[in-house]
């Protein structure tokens, strides 16, 4: 499992003994330093401008509306709408989480995929915030992050907060440029809707 900090330890590989110059015993060759893979630099909360702070409290009003006349979960109305009212609302919340995001996308098994990594990070001691849904359109992600964000713009995830975001194919471009993920995972690509997104090299 991944540990929680991102920073496990490796040692490189140091060079072979090499003979001593003379024919002498073979010199050591100098212990090689420690090197650390360190964590994404954790982002300053910032409040949210007054648009995005509306957008949130508009999208969060239908969230609560839909589930309680049961018109669905929720999982895709308060983004469409929050988004409608400020657009670059994404990054500002994608933004705020600590340990950044991952996108999982492909044809098929992406929510099997998802569900997978997301138990591998909460036993290394993150803590997932992901579309469960299946909803992966851009709507779908910006609910899942109305979810967590407080009425004030700043979200309420922690210092293990990480994005895991299950993403159609088609939207992957935009999704990307306003997530700037830490990493994306490719699953296997289907020509199966090409009405969508013509063919595979779009991806």
């Amino acid at each position: 499992s991944w540990p929680a900090s991102w920073g496990k330890r490796c040692v490189p590989a140091g060079p072979p003994r090499l003979p001593a110059p003379g024919g002498g015993r073979p010199s050591s060759p100098p212990t090689p330093s420690r090197a650390t893979l360190t964590p994404t630099a954790s982002p300053t909360p910032t409040r949210a401008g007054l648009r995005a702070q509306v957008a949130i409290a508009v999208g969060k009003a239908a969230r609560t509306a839909s589930r309680r006349l049961g018109r669905g979960a929720g999982a895709a109305l308060p983004g469409h709408i929050a988004l409608g009212l400020c657009p670059d609302l994404l990054p500002q919340l994608a933004g705020q989480l600590t340990q950044g995001c991952l996108l999982i996308t492909g044809t098929n098994g992406k929510t099997t995929t998802a569900r997978l990594v997301a138990s591998a990070l909460t036993q290394a001691g993150l803590a997932p915030l992901a579309n469960r849904t299946g909803s992966n359109l851009l709507r779908g992600i910006a609910s899942a992050l109305l979810g967590r964000a407080r009425l004030s713009g700043r979200h309420a995830a922690g210092e293990t907060a990480i994005g895991l975001f299950e993403v159609d194919e088609a939207v992957l471009p935009q999704a990307a440029a306003q997530l700037r993920p830490r990493a994306i995972a490719f699953l296997n690509l289907f020509r199966d809707q090409l009405d969508r997104y013509g063919e595979l090299d779009y991806v």
